[in-house]
């Protein structure tokens, strides 16, 4: 029999999330740059600026759902 999978604690989920969250400002300077200088290549960052808001919400919602 598999053991049950435990969920993360609530310091971890919010620690992966102030992570994801550094990770999707740092994404947003780099458009910032990237539209001042008019580099073709924002288009990327712009999907990565989400992909990294996209995680950083979802681990603020389960950080906000767990209990311990």
């Amino acid at each position: 029999m598999k053991p049950e999978k435990q969920s993360p604690g609530k310091k971890i989920c919010l620690i992966v999330a102030l992570i994801w969250t550094v990770g999707a400002v740092l994404w947003g300077a780099q458009i910032w740059s990237a539209l001042k200088t008019d580099a073709s290549s924002w288009g990327h960052y712009i999907l990565l600026l989400l992909l990294f808001a996209a995680c950083a919400l979802r681990w603020f919602w389960k950080w906000l759902h767990t209990e311990t």
